[in-house]
């Protein structure tokens, strides 16, 4: 697998080969030719480009899921403390609403004092 690489890296390097090419009109690579760098150049900032305005878009689609998330999250408090003011701590609605009813609820441990230290 190859490793990932940034493409403001790839496009810095590509522009000096580019620059570097086009003064060396002489130099050849097989079938390969600068404008060929430099149409993959385009495409890469093309690419760049609408990623960037996505990512945007994605940031807003978050911040609308966030906002809904907590928006829900409050209705179900509500509705949680609903079912138990009307039904109590300790009642079936309230547990298969999620609550955890009065009974399951574990005993507070008493909290043993700190050993102090020995003094010699």
């Amino acid at each position: 697998m190859t490793a990932k690489l940034s493409s403001e890296s790839v496009l810095t390097q590509a522009a000096k080969i580019i620059s570097t090419w086009k003064e060396n009109l002489d130099f050849a690579l097989g079938a390969l030719k600068v404008t060929d760098l430099e149409a993959k150049a385009a495409d890469i900032t093309e690419l760049d480009t609408e990623i960037d305005s996505l990512r945007v878009k994605l940031t807003g689609l978050i911040e609308r899921r966030d906002k809904a998330n907590n928006e829900l999250n409050a209705y179900n408090v509500r509705a949680r403390s609903g079912f138990k003011a009307v039904y109590g701590a300790d009642s079936f609605q309230y547990k298969q609403a999620g609550g955890t009813p009065t009974s399951e609820r574990k005993a507070r441990t008493a909290r043993l004092p700190k050993p102090k230290d020995a003094e010699i």
